[in-house]
């Protein structure tokens, strides 16, 4: 049940990474960098979720996100001191020409599983549910931290990071490989130095806007600042989203 999931960290019919749901969530706004859809995976033994956004709907791209999903979670394994799976795992998806491509159902079978679909017009409600649960989340932080809609894989990945915190044991397993593993407020403020040169006499620290940790991120954070510490009317070329070393 999901929340013996959630109080004890995993099904005790599964392990991790052994039976994954995916969908993908189409036709969002157009982000910064062009992604316009976002691909929503979750691990059904621990109730992780993961996303990954994508700029057009192409196999590989799903395939990559699939491919740093399955490694997060067998990483996640090792360091609860599991055996290794003893039979196929499971990637349960609706009947959809993406996820059943060659390039991905290829890489399952590789990687020792297998694509299993709904039946025609049915669909995957553990999937559903979780592009629910990104979907309102990715809305409400971006709502209140008064940013555009364009921030949306920010708001979603750093969503998602705050969700799997609550499973203590992953939580554990960042932290014992010096990752972030604290959740935190997406939007809120932060100082740091930048990398560009400021002139003399001037702060050396500028505030910016915390966009959330990338997933191999060890003590870095996305932060979004303004090039020279003000906005020039409109114009959003002078808004600046760089890497910054903040814990």
């Amino acid at each position: 049940a999901p929340h013996l999931r959630r109080k004890t960290g995993w099904s005790p019919d599964f392990g991790p990474g052994d039976l994954l749901v995916a969908d993908l969530c189409t036709d969002w706004v157009a982000s910064r960098d062009g992604e316009q859809h976002c691909l929503v995976m979750k691990d059904m033994a621990t109730g992780l979720l993961w996303v990954r956004a994508l700029k057009t709907k192409i196999p590989d791209g799903i395939r990559q996100g699939l491919n740093e999903f399955r490694e997060s979670l067998l990483s996640f394994r090792e360091y609860l001191g599991l055996s290794a799976p003893n039979r196929p795992f499971i990637l349960h998806t609706d009947k959809g020409g993406e996820f059943e491509a060659a390039l991905v159902t290829d890489y399952v079978s590789q990687q020792g599983g297998c694509v299993r679909t709904a039946p025609k017009g049915a669909h995957v409600s553990y999937a559903e549910q979780a592009v629910r649960e990104v979907l309102q989340g990715t809305r409400v932080s971006l709502y209140a931290a008064g940013l555009s809609a364009t921030f949306w894989p920010y708001a979603a990945r750093q969503h998602v990071f705050n969700m799997n915190c609550d499973v203590p044991s992953y939580r554990e397993f960042l932290r014992s490989t010096g990752r972030p593993h604290e959740k935190r407020v997406f939007g809120r403020l932060i100082w740091f130095k930048p990398d560009e040169k400021t002139p003399k006499g001037t702060p050396t620290t500028v505030p910016g806007c915390f966009l959330g940790h990338d997933y191999e991120m060890r003590q870095g954070v996305w932060a979004m600042y303004l090039k020279g510490g003000h906005l020039k009317g409109n114009n959003m070329k002078n808004v600046g989203i760089t890497s910054v070393p903040v814990g």
